[in-house]
């Protein structure tokens, strides 16, 4: 992973998370629609833990963007 700004990491992890998302609810991220039942991300396991990496990348966003904020009320 190449190292990036704050602002650029909080972007690309809520790109990344919007994509789970959308495969975790049988969506294919990249066309809007719906994915074939007999997918792999449809097997419990599999869905299980999508929903727990985006659950971890939507606390280190929130984590991200608190660091941000303070850093940024120091600054002032």
């Amino acid at each position: 992973m190449k190292k990036t700004n704050p602002e650029s990491l909080i972007a690309d992890l809520k790109k990344s998370k919007d994509y789970i998302d959308k495969l975790v609810e049988g969506i294919n991220p990249v066309n809007g629609k719906p994915i074939s039942t007999r997918e792999v991300i449809y097997d419990y396991k599999v869905s299980r833990q999508l929903e727990f990496i985006s659950e971890y990348i939507k606390n280190e966003i929130s984590r991200l963007e608190s660091n941000e904020k303070t850093k940024k009320d120091e600054e002032d």
